[in-house]
């Protein structure tokens, strides 16, 4: 993804453009990856490059990715480079994400999620949903020095977080690949396949001892919902009703003070030459 401060004209260069690189993915990918020459492209014009999940990289693999896959394509010396890591910030009914319930609705806060078992779906290739994974374990764990109760979930112990590659069964059970189309999960047949699933991780979770069942969803997977258009999108929510999903929205986070306060002079410095207009 690349996010680009332009300054619209008026003579002046105020364009930072921004590139996130999947450091977790990209330092997996092969060389000749075919997807390789655009993401060369990419990386040769931007201004700032922020290595996503880099906190998922060992640091020995994400040095060697960055000085053979990433350094020998910047345009100057001076571009630079931050690592980032996605910080989860809330969650939200879907109904209420895509703007079809009342804004006055209550929102559950993320230790909701304290000792849920969580569903999810790999909609972007294993890496992609290695991370996504990683951040819902965190939510799902005990969070035993919290200092905030969390509905009595704060020590529960029974959060699981479950993903399947679309194209493959949900649940994991049986054969079946990711499909090469990321797009197939939001076909009809696969998210009746994610309610089926849904359902059966519902039945059990009164059991004694059981946690709630929650269908968690990534902001990108609703933005490729909107993707089907308006008859596609409440289609699909109309599908996925039964199971009442949470979007789970998440923040860029630079860790590093050093490279934060750099990350921030950049913007700043970008926002400063844009051209003021003045109304008379």
């Amino acid at each position: 993804a690349a996010y680009v401060i332009d300054g619209g004209g008026g003579g002046v260069d105020a364009t930072l453009e921004v590139l996130v690189v999947d450091a977790l993915a990209g330092a997996a990918a092969a060389a000749d990856d075919e997807n390789a020459p655009k993401a060369a492209a990419a990386v040769a014009r931007a201004d700032v490059v922020a290595l996503l999940h880099a906190n998922l990289v060992d640091p020995p693999t994400l040095a060697a990715f960055v000085d053979s896959r990433v350094k020998p394509l910047l345009k100057n010396d001076g571009v630079l480079i931050v690592r980032a890591r996605m910080r989860p910030e809330k969650i939200e009914r879907l109904a209420r994400y895509a703007g079809e319930s009342p804004r006055h609705e209550w929102t559950p806060p993320l230790s909701r999620l304290r000792g849920s078992k969580v569903l999810c779906v790999e909609s972007d290739g294993a890496d992609a949903g290695e991370a996504l994974r990683a951040c819902l374990e965190s939510l799902v764990a005990p969070a035993v020095n919290d200092d905030k109760n969390g509905y009595g979930l704060r020590l529960r112990d029974t959060g699981e977080v479950e993903a399947a590659p679309v194209g493959g069964v949900v649940g994991g059970k049986g054969g079946g690949g990711a499909d090469a189309d990321a797009d197939a999960f939001f076909t009809e047949a696969t998210l009746e396949r994610v309610v089926r699933r849904y359902r059966e991780m519902h039945a059990v979770s009164g059991n004694v001892g059981g946690a709630e069942a929650r269908l968690v969803l990534t902001e990108k997977d609703v933005a490729k919902l909107r993707g089907l258009g308006a008859r596609g999108m409440r289609g699909a929510c109309a599908v996925l009703a039964a199971c009442d999903p949470l979007v789970l929205s998440s923040r860029l986070v630079v860790d590093d003070d050093d490279e934060r306060d750099a990350f921030r002079d950049r913007v700043e410095a970008a926002l400063l030459s844009v051209p003021q207009t003045r109304y008379h």
